[in-house]
């Protein structure tokens, strides 16, 4: 299934809402860590290559309960890639969005 993505002005728009958005995360994870809370940073990369991973972050967000049978984690590997292949493959309109996206600071999206 190939998805059809706004262009132009809506397209950095939505782009600049997720930049903010994730600002916002990174600011709150710094304010933490500067008042001496532990903070974690974990991507999906990093849990679809190591799935031991998810039972640290587990770990840290029962602590003790960790051991608690209830919260004994499944091992099963749930992963499933979505989508295969390169990013514009499943772009209808690639082309349009490699337009609008060259020369902007979300031009690194283009990179397959």
């Amino acid at each position: 299934m190939r998805v059809e993505l706004p262009t132009g002005i809506r397209l950095t728009r939505e782009l600049d809402k997720e930049r903010i958005a994730l600002e916002n995360l990174l600011n709150l994870r710094d304010r933490a860590a500067a008042a001496g809370l532990p903070v974690r940073h974990l991507t999906y990369e990093e849990l679809n290559d190591d799935h031991s991973k998810l039972d640290d972050i587990r770990e840290w967000i029962l602590g003790d309960q960790a051991s608690d049978p209830r919260c004994a984690p499944d091992h099963r590997n749930t992963t499933l890639k979505v989508h295969v292949g390169p990013v514009s493959s499943h772009v209808a309109n690639w082309e349009a969005v490699e337009e609008t996206l060259r020369g902007t600071r979300y031009e690194h999206f283009l990179s397959e």
